[in-house]
C-alpha cells in the first residue's frame, strides 16, 4: 500500500533562537549540510545566472542495510525576469550544488524560515468517514421531508454543483478536477512525499514526458515529493537590515505544482563527499493563464 506524508507548516523558525540540523525538515532559510561546512560556490540559476534560493529541505534517509542519511534540497530563482514557473533545482547529499562563482553572502536571497511538520494522509480518512456519515444524513433528511438541498441551494442563490462545472471547464480537464479533490482534505498542505509512488499532476503532462536517468549510475529515476500551491503563499523574504531599517526581500517564485524524480538505485552514498543533482518536473497553476 502506498504511503502518502503530508508536510504543513508548522511556525517560524527563527535562526537565532533554534539550531537546525539536516535532520530539520524546513522551508527556507540556509541549507543544513551534514560535514562542516567547507569554501562553497553558490548555485545559480542556468538560464540568468543569478544565484539561488534555498526553498526545501526534507530529512529522507533511506532504510537499508545499513541505513544511511539522506537530504533533499530544493533551490529555486528569485530573480524577476524568469518566467512565472521559476526554475527549480534539486540537490541530495552532503555539499552544494557545485555552480557559479563564489557570492557574497548578502547577494544570494533567503527566504523565510518555516518549520514543517509532517502526518500522514491517511489520518485525515477519519475526517472523511464524517463528511460521508453527513451526506447520508442530509440524503435522509431529503427522503424523510421531500426536499432537495440542490433545490434550497438554488433559491439561497447556492448553486455548488455549477461553480464545479464552471471549474473544471475552465481548466479543461478531469486532472485538475482530481488534483483539486485529493487535497481537499488538506488543503494546507505545502508538500506530498511518496518515494516510488504516484505523482499527482496538476494538469495533463506531456505525451512525451521523459524523466532522465540518473546521472551518476545511469539508473532509472522514480517520483520522490512534490511542492503544492500552499507553499507558495509562504516564499517571502527574509527581512535583512538595510541602511538602519528592516526591509524583506521580494521574491517571485510561482507554480502549480513541482514534481521531484530521484534516483531508484540511491547511487549517492555519504563516503561520496559531494551532492547528486537530481530531477524537478515545473507544472503552472491552471489559474496563471488567466491574467495574461
Amino acid at each position: 500500500m502506498e504511503v502518502v506524508l503530508l508536510g504543513l507548516s508548522d511556525g517560524d523558525l527563527d535562526p537565532e533562537r533554534y539550531r537546525a540540523s539536516f535532520k530539520t525538515n524546513k522551508l527556507g532559510g540556509k541549507p543544513d549540510w551534514m560535514l562542516p561546512e567547507p569554501s562553497r560556490q553558490a548555485p545559480r540559476c542556468a538560464r540568468c545566472g543569478a544565484p539561488l534560493a534555498h526553498v526545501v529541505q526534507v530529512y529522507c534517509p533511506v532504510h537499508i542495510c545499513p541505513p544511511h542519511h539522506r537530504t533533499l534540497h530544493l533551490f529555486a530563482c528569485t530573480a524577476p525576469q524568469e518566467e512565472a514557473v521559476g526554475e527549480m533545482h534539486v540537490s541530495l547529499g552532503l555539499q552544494d550544488l557545485t555552480l557559479g562563482d563564489d557570492v557574497p553572502e548578502e547577494n544570494v536571497p533567503e527566504l523565510r524560515s518555516f518549520f514543517i511538520s509532517v502526518v500522514e494522509e491517511s489520518e485525515l480518512f477519519g475526517e472523511e468517514d464524517e463528511l460521508h456519515h453527513a451526506q447520508k444524513l442530509l440524503r435522509e433528511y431529503e427522503r424523510r421531508e421531500g426536499v432537495s438541498a440542490g433545490e434550497m441551494e438554488e433559491e439561497d442563490g447556492g448553486g455548488g454543483e455549477e461553480k464545479y462545472e464552471k471549474t473544471k471547464a475552465r481548466h479543461g480537464d478531469a486532472v485538475f478536477s482530481r488534483f483539486m479533490k485529493k487535497i481537499s482534505l488538506c488543503p494546507q498542505q505545502i508538500l506530498r512525499y511518496s518515494r516510488r509512488g504516484k505523482p499527482l499532476f496538476i494538469s495533463q503532462p506531456p505525451e512525451n514526458m521523459q524523466v532522465p536517468k540518473c546521472g551518476s549510475c545511469g539508473g532509472e529515476r522514480t517520483f520522490e515529493m512534490q511542492l503544492m500551491p500552499a507553499l507558495v503563499s509562504l516564499l517571502r523574504g527574509r527581512k535583512r537590515r538595510r541602511e538602519e531599517k528592516d526591509e524583506e526581500e521580494e521574491v517571485e517564485v510561482e507554480f502549480g505544482t513541482v514534481l521531484v524524480f530521484t534516483c531508484n538505485n540511491s547511487c549517492w552514498t555519504e563516503e561520496s563527499g559531494s551532492t547528486v543533482e537530481e530531477i524537478c518536473f515545473v507544472q503552472p497553476d491552471p489559474d496563471q493563464k488567466l491574467f495574461k
